[in-house]
């Protein structure tokens, strides 16, 4: 990580975990070297990803380097071509949820699964069909995101599984959450935008850089 370790290490006792983003993180040789790194200053290790690399995930669930994953499951797959205009890109973020559902029935890291939608666009269209199939297929954490324009404020809506353990079903109704504390943050009295877990409310109750 080079000099960027010296701001972590600044952060020791102010932040839980680290989230490795992109870009794409699973594209960059060093992820593995990175996430270590970060594990070694005492950090939990976060990653977002779109689910490319499915075989890449499955090494860094199995070698410990990771503690969380946000997972972007763009549309349907049959429209998955008219989102990221990729060949088989619909079948490795797939089976990159495999790999995520299949890790967390052994113990594995914790995972929510994202959707972001442009209205009149067919990832609108997929979304309410997405959140059914990606329950379907086990996942218990969907959020469900507006993109944002350039000017204008972001609003993303997150659709929580029910209880506190894992769901059954998705509740029959969504609340946004855009600008505000999620509401496990609101029990730990955190208000503001600048609560650092408020990005939605499936982000892990931790405070992550």
């Amino acid at each position: 990580m080079g000099g960027g370790a010296r701001p972590l290490r600044r952060r020791r006792g102010l932040l839980d975990g680290v989230v490795l983003t992109g870009g794409e993180a699973l594209r960059q040789d060093a992820l593995a070297d990175a996430a270590r790194e970060v594990i070694d200053m005492g950090f939990q290790v976060g990653l977002h990803t779109a689910g490319p690399y499915p075989r890449r995930l499955r090494d860094m669930i199995e070698a410990g380097l990771v503690d969380w994953v946000g997972l972007d499951i763009k549309a349907l797959p049959e429209h998955y071509g008219q989102v990221v205009g990729r060949a088989n890109a619909a079948a490795r973020a797939w089976e990159s949820l495999e790999v995520l559902v299949e890790a967390a029935g052994r113990g594995g890291p914790d995972f929510e699964v994202r959707t972001t939608v442009v209205p009149g666009d067919v990832t609108a269209d997929d979304a309410v069909e997405v959140a059914r199939r990606v329950h379907a297929a086990g996942a218990r954490v969907y959020a469900l995101q507006q993109a944002r324009s350039e000017g204008r404020a972001a609003s993303s809506t997150s659709w929580r599984p029910v209880g506190t353990g894992r769901a059954s079903a998705w509740p029959s109704a969504s609340r946004p959450w855009a600008g505000t504390a999620s509401p496990t943050a609101r029990r730990r009295g955190c208000r503001g935008r600048r609560c650092p877990w408020s990005v939605s409310a499936g982000q892990p109750p931790m405070r992550w850089w």
